[in-house]
């Protein structure tokens, strides 16, 4: 039996993530939410969203020790995710698979049909494995060859310093003996146990874990990566059930309701940027 926990990673207005977990509540009634809110964002509106579902037992937030501040490019976005596979496992929750959105993700289709798509795939992990040309712009290898401490949309003068004095210097630093870095999408939909040998890899393997505390944009190859090393073959799909598009500069599109196709239904069951405000 299909029962999916979806990580919600969000931020700012809460009136949108409102609208999704609950519009995804509604769309499945067996599923149960476990909402990731920034901390770098008001702690009030943090208190005014778990205020919002504390009667409902299907939603669920980290405590705010266990909140990261989850600044775009850097490892705390991987953080964020660790923190909740860890409080999944900690409390025993039953589920078959772990569905990771953003707060602006929605559904274009009956949550329904996606259980029954899984239902029909069992043991498949729906996440990306690319190469570096998976990147449409700007710097790739690089991501994880050199080191990158600096939040770049911060401090982002310091963050192309760094970059290129390392680049001179030829400081550039080996991946692990025996492990490949690949990339996809952030957005992925995992099973029970590969989210289980992800926690078990993490404890087992300090060094491929530190290795990625500096790679910039973690989070479109850590999981991609450890999942491409621990998978059988033919056991991972290598697309995203949420759909997705950038511009040539890697951008991400924003969608509204009008400009949703058919065929973007048919392959997906989520869209990523998705803005009611354009509806």
């Amino acid at each position: 039996m299909v029962k999916i926990v979806y990580i919600l990673l969000c931020h700012g207005d809460i009136t949108p993530i409102k609208r999704v977990v609950d519009e995804v509540l509604e769309l499945d009634s067996n599923c149960e939410i476990i909402v990731h809110y920034d901390k770098r964002d008001s702690l009030a509106q943090y208190m005014d969203l778990k205020r919002k579902y504390a009667a409902c037992l299907r939603c669920h937030f980290l405590a705010d020790r266990d909140r990261v501040k989850a600044e775009w490019g850097t490892f705390a976005l991987v953080q964020a995710v660790i923190n909740v596979f860890k409080y999944i496992v900690n409390n025993r929750f039953c589920f078959s698979h772990c569905y990771l959105i953003s707060g602006s993700c929605f559904p274009i289709r009956p949550l329904a049909e996606l259980n029954r798509y899984l239902q029909h795939n069992p043991g498949v992990e729906f996440i990306e494995c690319q190469d570096s040309d998976w990147i449409q712009d700007g710097i790739k290898k690089d991501r994880y060859l050199y080191h990158h401490f600096l939040a770049k949309r911060k401090h982002s003068k310091l963050f192309r310093w760094s970059y290129l004095i390392q680049k001179k210097l030829r400081l550039k630093r080996s991946v692990p003996v025996g492990f490949d870095v690949v990339f996809g999408s952030q957005w992925w939909c995992l099973t029970h146990g590969t989210v289980v040998k992800i926690l078990e890899f993490i404890n087992a393997n300090d060094q491929i874990f530190h290795f990625f505390q500096s790679v910039w944009i973690p989070d479109e190859c850590f999981f991609q990566s450890v999942v491409w090393h621990l998978a059988k073959p033919g056991q991972i799909a290598n697309r995203s059930l949420t759909y997705y598009c950038f511009d040539p500069q890697g951008k991400p599109k924003v969608f509204s309701e009008s400009i949703i196709t058919d065929r973007m239904r048919q392959d997906c069951f989520f869209i990523r940027k998705y803005n009611l405000n354009l509806n």
